[in-house]
């Protein structure tokens, strides 16, 4: 589910690397860790955190076809991906 939720930019074509998504919790469990707890998660790749994390990289980098939070045509995400972020952003 985690590969699905921080790949959904990508797939919607909003960035060409997941990585380049600012408002994205896949950061924290690569390097900055500050609101999310990334412990459990990690942990199910290695116990050892530079490996899991290396692990966890690898996982997300590759090209899959997860639908685990899919309940719309994919076309109609970044129509509602901008309407949302206009109403969160541009207040």
């Amino acid at each position: 589910v985690l590969r699905d939720i921080h790949q959904n930019p990508l797939k919607a074509g909003i960035v060409k690397n997941i990585e380049q998504y600012p408002w994205s919790s896949y950061q924290e469990y690569i390097s900055e860790k500050d609101i999310c707890e990334t412990e459990f998660p990690l942990s199910v790749f290695s116990k050892d955190s530079k490996k899991a994390i290396s692990l966890f990289k690898s996982f997300h980098a590759k090209e899959n076809n997860d639908h685990c939070l899919y309940y719309m045509h994919k076309r109609t995400v970044p129509l509602l991906w901008m309407i949302n972020m206009e109403k969160t952003f541009l207040k």
